[in-house]
């Protein structure tokens, strides 16, 4: 699982031009986390949990290692917006895809009380995970301010 998540982890450390070589480290990433998560049982709820802690501890790696190379080499100059913008987009699409996975194991875990306190537990990881998650795009798309939500912020007003 942790090459899984660090190969999820780094795709936004590449510049504009290697968006494939991104998107190719991601896809690879998250196939070994769902690998890893199967051979240990993916129909429980325990490691699905654990699929939805490694997920989120890859995408707040991409995240960090984002700011880091910002400190670092500055914004990519180029056409278009940053490349973080697509990974963005592409771990949203991952959290979406892997979420149907999860729900359906985590009720399911629910239901018939196979590992009920895993399950539930997880049922509020993925649903704190998805309020987050929109939080955090709102915010970034708003310039990475911090009153991006405040019904008073200037992000969110019409002229």
């Amino acid at each position: 699982m942790i090459l899984g998540v660090v190969l999820a982890g780094i795709p936004s450390l590449f510049p504009t031009g290697f968006a494939r070589v991104s998107a190719i480290c991601l896809l690879l990433g998250v196939l070994f986390l769902v690998i890893a998560a199967v051979r240990a049982g993916g129909a429980n709820p325990r490691p699905t949990l654990y699929l939805l802690l490694a997920s989120n501890a890859a995408y707040y790696l991409c995240y960090g290692l984002w700011h880091l190379r910002l400190k670092i080499a500055g914004p990519s100059l180029g056409d278009g917006v940053d490349p973080f913008a697509q990974v963005l987009t592409e771990w949203m699409l991952v959290f979406m895809v892997l979420s149907v996975y999860e729900v359906v194991v985590f009720l399911w875990g629910a239901i018939w009380n196979r590992q009920q306190i895993y399950a539930l537990l997880g049922l509020i990881a993925l649903f704190l995970q998805w309020v987050i998650s929109i939080v955090f795009a709102i915010n970034l798309a708003a310039g990475g301010k911090g009153d991006a939500l405040l019904l008073n912020s200037p992000h969110l007003t019409v002229n």
